[in-house]
């Protein structure tokens, strides 16, 4: 089998990034680096739970309908609720492509965030961005999880690469700046 990590191929047996089964829980945000190969739902919920459980700071989630497929249960509401009981000063901002199918089919992070509106902000991004296909979670300025295509759950991660999470959070900086308050979401959280 061969798997490309970057823009090299590696044989089987080689190093590369490791899938996030088993090694994944025992990863530190901001002390483990490696890349994770995420490549399929699982994969997906399990290292942002992972990564979502340890954050202190800032949470920074961009993404189409919040993949309700690997994100919409009760453990990752649970993440983002018990983040901000315990750090009263994180930050969570998510920029959402689709609000309406969220408000319509529901999800436990549109609960977590209308219990707790004054810490987690929500947006729509502009038109100028409906082009944009990426999807990404970054987590304290460390932490990442990433698509390139939202619409496909291969991707990648890692617990401790800044370089990587800054270049993201640029893009998601320059997004957010634009983005307003989605009228579904006013309505609900109001």
């Amino acid at each position: 089998m061969i798997a490309e990590n970057e823009d090299t191929l590696q044989e089987e047996g080689e190093a590369g990034p490791e899938s996030p089964e088993g090694e994944t829980a025992a990863r530190r945000l901001g002390r483990d680096s490696g890349q994770i190969r995420l490549e399929g739902i699982a994969d997906n919920r399990t290292v942002a739970l992972s990564m979502l459980r340890q954050a202190r700071r800032d949470i920074r989630w961009l993404s189409r309908q919040l993949d309700p497929q690997a994100f919409n249960n009760e453990e990752i509401a649970m993440a983002l609720r018990e983040t901000i009981r315990d750090n009263s000063r994180c930050e969570i901002r998510i920029l959402l492509f689709h609000p309406e199918v969220v408000v319509q089919e529901g999800h436990h992070v549109l609960e977590a965030a209308m219990r707790f509106s004054s810490s987690i902000r929500l947006r729509r991004p502009s038109s100028d961005y409906d082009h944009y296909i990426e999807s990404f979670l970054l987590v304290d300025d460390t932490g990442f999880l990433h698509r390139p295509i939202a619409d496909r759950w291969e991707g990648a991660a890692d617990f401790n690469d800044p370089t990587r999470v800054r270049l993201l959070a640029k893009t998601f900086d320059t997004i957010w700046e634009s983005a307003t308050p989605d009228p579904n979401l006013r309505r609900l959280m109001g």
